[in-house]
């Protein structure tokens, strides 16, 4: 009996990656001086929760990517498009889902070395999945921290 299945984890989602990522490089971005100020408002808003909204195409996702150009050194900065370039729709994929997304953020932090991967179980739930991210971020924090009081996870 193999590991996976003991721990009761489908073969199909044992990977350290829950999907494909789906941002692409963009070519030749054009910076607007408007973006280090917005990064400038996020990282001294002591709330801390921020959600950009706007109509498609208008350089949301653009502008996601631009961000760890203005963070302090050795920051994170974690882009998850969950519109997938339209995959969303897409009645086999499950891009928005907390199996998914929180799966596929938490890994990427992994991959840095800054908390333990987070693999997906058919007996998780949502809240399970939430748990476990915001572990997974702590754990994270605490090794930035300690790297760098300066940095920050974005």
């Amino acid at each position: 009996m193999t590991l996976i299945w003991t721990i009761h984890i489908h073969k199909d989602v044992a990977s350290s990656q829950a999907c494909e990522k789906e941002s692409k490089q963009i070519k030749n971005p054009i910076f607007r001086a408007q973006e280090e100020q917005f990064v400038a408002y996020i990282l001294n808003d002591p709330s801390n929760t921020f959600i950009i909204q706007a109509e498609g195409g208008v350089g949301k996702t653009v502008f996601a990517s631009h961000i760890n150009e203005f963070l302090p050194s050795d920051s994170v900065s974690i882009l998850y498009d969950c519109f997938g370039s339209g995959d969303y729709r897409n009645l086999s994929t499950f891009r928005h889902t907390h199996r998914v997304a929180l799966v596929q953020i938490a890994n990427e932090i992994a991959s840095k070395g800054l908390c333990h991967p987070l693999i997906p179980s058919s007996l998780a739930t949502d809240s399970d999945y939430i748990r476990a991210f915001l572990s997974r971020i702590q754990q994270a924090s605490e090794k930035l921290h300690y790297i760098n009081p300066n940095a920050v996870i974005l």
